[in-house]
């Protein structure tokens, strides 16, 4: 009987351990994007979609269109949002440290009958809507089934409060496993946010480790292995094909040619490279929400696709092409 339970459990192990996904690349990445107007020409974000709910709460009224930098400013100024000088959460940041690090103008008063000569030092406000910029820091990481997992250590404001000084704001966030909530009440502000990174942009965390590169070369293999069932095409997030699989993959083509002098028809064939080989883009997909009343920053990461750049003759890139999309379980089917 021992030996028969003993023989259960190895089996039961063995099961558990192959259907664990190993490890196949881990790095961190730091993007930057606008929330509270159209993206800068010259970011990295790919589509923003906006929403702001209504709210009775009279505090975030007069906050033009309520973006979540804003909002989470207002927090952190009302004590409410505990907010920090690092991206490791380890110093404080308190208002009043940040009101007196804020640089002071010089004001020289003249008096009319006297003309004595008075200097003033005035700090000036601080205002919420300087603080529309996001800064997000994530810790990705690529599993043998494909998938990624993505986690957000910190979170910073970044605004110009007066001159062109920088001030940062870091925040801990929160990160969700699955969907976000959106019918419970509260939600001030959300948004879904495309962001493509360039894998220069993308630093691994273990020398050890394969590249980037041949993680996502990866995925080719997976995907005959897996008829691509964990995957999506670009299009509508519906179920990838099989041509799209076969395409995906590579092949030859037969290119008829025709001779300028003869007009006699030639055949030519020409070899095309498997897509995910020539990927060097990595784009990511997210949802954000802020909920003022219960003071909580959540951030659901919903998938990633491998993007390659269509290139000229010169290497000059021309566009970038998404190949496939992946998406975590929760999302799939929502388009």
């Amino acid at each position: 009987m021992k030996c028969l339970l003993a023989l259960i459990l190895f089996t039961l192990s063995n099961i558990c351990l192959a259907q664990t996904p190993e490890i196949l690349w881990t790095g961190t990445t730091t993007v930057d994007i606008a929330t509270g107007h159209k993206p800068l020409a010259d970011q990295r974000i790919k589509w923003v979609a906006y929403r702001s709910p209504q709210t009775n709460q009279a505090k975030v009224t007069d906050v033009e269109d309520n973006s979540i930098g804003m909002l989470l400013f207002l927090a952190f100024q009302e004590g409410r949002l505990p907010g920090f000088r690092d991206k490791e959460l380890q110093e404080r940041l308190t208002v009043q440290s940040l009101n007196e690090s804020v640089e002071a103008d010089t004001i020289i008063l003249v008096d009319p009958v006297s003309n004595e000569t008075n200097i003033r030092l005035i700090h000036p406000e601080i205002n919420p809507a300087n603080f529309e910029n996001l800064r997000f820091y994530l810790r990705l990481t690529f599993l043998s089934d494909g998938s990624l997992q993505q986690q957000l250590t910190a979170v910073a404001i970044i605004g110009n409060i007066f001159t062109d000084s920088e001030y940062v704001i870091y925040f801990s966030p929160e990160t969700l496993p699955g969907a976000i909530d959106f019918t419970e009440s509260g939600w001030n502000a959300v948004i879904r946010t495309s962001v493509e990174i360039p894998f220069t942009d993308l630093r691994p965390t273990a020398s050890n480790q394969v590249s980037l590169f041949e993680t996502i070369s990866e995925i080719n293999g997976l995907l005959l292995r897996t008829n691509g069932q964990d995957f999506s095409n670009i299009m509508d997030w519906g179920q990838i094909s099989e041509i799209d699989i076969q395409s995906i993959q590579g092949g030859t083509d037969t290119i008829p040619t025709i001779d300028p002098v003869t007009y006699a028809i030639n055949y030519e064939m020409i070899t095309r490279e498997p897509l995910l080989e020539a990927t060097d883009v990595l784009r990511l997909y997210h949802y954000w929400a802020w909920n003022d009343g219960a003071v909580r920053l959540v951030f659901s990461p919903i998938g990633y696709a491998p993007v390659t750049t269509e290139r000229n003759e010169e290497g000059i890139g021309l566009y970038r092409r998404p190949i496939i999309n992946w998406a975590a379980p929760w999302y799939r089917g929502i388009k």
